[in-house]
């Protein structure tokens, strides 16, 4: 055991049978640490470096000091623009049936949409707050022609399968999004029916490839005209939640990945319809499709943001261990850094312990 017990017995008399009481106090004991470099260690890139641990830690976590690993970017999310190299949008694109409906812009000057507020918790909340805001925002949008937006090259279809289309984003590191944007269809027209899987891939120097899919983005809905946008413009699949007046099976909704009723193989879905005809499936007679405008829209994200630094935890409380060892493959200087912890109910104990180590290219390289 780390940490010192004292242990105080009382006995006490009872006919036939002696008890002894006992009152156990655990004393909190500080964290004691040390960490030497091997002697038998020879520093060369592909050789393993090997470090002797001493000392009662419960608990230790090392930061091996090479990329990705390194004590000083534990808080860091964001790759110096400087390693940052370029950027691509992947975009999926599933077409059927119908008249076309879809645009998709990219930018880097949109502020993103701040969504419905819903909480329901709250009897008071208002489910639309800020819904004239993200209104005002796309409307700008339309009436400046999308001034400062870039048109995302692909081809209208009915091909009826996924088709992949790309975008260079690497101009747009700081604050990148993208909108999608349905609209149509014609009196008596039926628009068509889209499926979209986004991806964006970064790459960088010494961090190499980081890969977004649709569980990484975050996306709004947002319906300007049509049906539902006096009740909800957010409109989505999983609106169904709460509205009496929607269904998840309905045409004309967007439907993401993990929602109510999802598309098969779909991240992002719009189902198409065909302008005048009853909307069966809200339970309530003379409703009819009218002509719409939809909006999904990515919240921006900056482009070389990735993940903080790591450390590796080597040892758990019932763990003995005596030694490290790790093999670096780049020749440098590393800051190795160990955090060492020790504690229990009374309070914890913790040390930090760095040392630095240079790693040469083998002899003969």
């Amino acid at each position: 055991m780390k940490i010192p017990q004292i242990i105080r017995c009382a006995a006490l008399a009872a006919p036939l049978l002696a008890l002894a009481a006992c009152e156990r106090e655990d004393i909190y004991a500080p964290v004691e640490f040390r960490v030497t470099p091997d002697p038998a260690n020879t520093y060369r890139v592909g050789e393993p470096v090997v470090f002797r641990l001493e000392g009662n830690a419960d608990f230790l976590t090392v930061w091996n000091g090479d990329t990705g690993h390194e004590y000083r970017y534990r808080d860091r999310e964001l790759a110096p623009k400087e390693l940052f190299r370029k950027a691509e949008l992947e975009l999926k694109i599933y077409q059927q049936y119908g008249d076309p409906g879809l645009e998709i812009y990219l930018t880097d000057r949109f502020p993103g949409l701040k969504g419905r507020y819903y909480d329901r918790t709250d009897p008071d909340a208002e489910i639309n707050r800020y819904a004239e805001e993200d209104r005002e925002l796309l409307r700008q949008a339309v009436e400046s022609d999308f001034a400062g937006w870039e048109r995302f090259p692909f081809t209208d279809n009915t091909a009826a399968r996924f088709e992949s289309w790309t975008a260079d984003i690497s101009n747009y590191v700081e604050n990148f999004t993208f909108a999608l944007r349905i609209k149509g269809p014609a009196e008596g027209r039926t628009l068509r029916t889209y499926f979209v899987n986004p991806r964006i891939t970064a790459e960088f120097d010494r961090y190499g490839t980081y890969v977004r899919t649709f569980s990484q983005l975050k996306f709004v809905p947002f319906r300007t005209e049509g049906l539902w946008t006096e009740q909800t413009p957010y409109v989505a699949s999983v609106d169904a939640d709460f509205s009496s007046f929607l269904k998840v099976n309905q045409n004309g909704i967007v439907k993401f990945r993990g929602q109510k009723n999802p598309m098969a193989g779909a991240d992002i879905a719009f189902q198409g319809f065909k302008e005048g005809t009853a909307v069966h499936a809200t339970g309530l007679p003379g409703v009819n499709y009218r002509p719409v405008e939809q909006w999904i829209v990515l919240q921006p994200i900056p482009l070389n943001r990735i993940d903080p630094d790591r450390g590796e935890n080597i040892k758990g409380f019932a763990d003995d261990v005596t030694s490290y060892e790790h093999v670096y493959n780049e020749p440098g200087t590393y800051t190795v850094t160990f955090i060492a912890s020790t504690g229990n109910y009374e309070g914890e104990s913790r040390i930090i312990r760095e040392l630095t180590v240079t790693i040469v290219e083998r002899i003969g390289s």
